[in-house]
């Protein structure tokens, strides 16, 4: 049976929205480069952000050879469209701080998503087909991260909540 093996890593620490790594956040990336070097990695994806590409590019250093591609479905964004007024109240100013066309555009880049990366059609997995075992990175951010493990649980809403310190996981995508 095909297997398709998704690490997720939250970008390092970083100066601003879209600034660099600070030195916490490049010492992130380089432990969790190292924590991953005996993973049999196919390829690495990571989102356009700057923090998202340095911490992809030192992660990737742990494994010369191993593809890095950018991808902006794997941008930071409101994966969901979700009313603001249906919310808890935590979460609700949050949400309504985008527009109704932001949060449209956060929910189709987040089925490209899934589609891309959490899919298991041939094309995705390779030559090997039915019998192949892909093991991929990305390198996102936490309301992407809390999708896709929200996808895999099928778990409604779970993507406001995971908490970013709990999203360096794995998940397992199976047919």
């Amino acid at each position: 049976m095909a297997s398709r093996f998704l690490y997720l890593a939250r970008h390092g620490e970083a100066a601003g929205e879209d600034g660099s790594l600070t030195a916490a956040g490049q010492e992130q990336a380089q432990l969790t480069g190292a924590r991953l070097a005996a993973v049999p990695l196919a390829a690495i994806a990571h989102s356009p952000r700057p923090r998202a590409a340095q911490t992809a590019r030192l992660i990737a250093g742990h494994r010369p050879g191993v593809p890095l591609t950018e991808s902006a479905v794997l941008g930071d964004y409101i994966p969901g469209d979700p009313d603001p007024a249906t919310l808890p109240p935590p979460f609700a100013p949050l949400v309504g701080s985008y527009t109704i066309t932001e949060r449209n555009e956060g929910a189709a880049l987040a089925r490209a998503a899934v589609e891309q990366f959490a899919a298991m059609g041939e094309e995705h997995l390779g030559p090997a087909g039915a019998d192949a075992v892909r093991h991929e990175l990305i390198v996102t951010h936490n309301f992407l991260i809390g999708w896709f493990i929200r996808q895999a649980l099928d778990a409604r809403g779970g993507w406001r909540t995971l908490h970013h310190k709990l999203a360096d996981a794995s998940v397992s995508f199976r047919p």
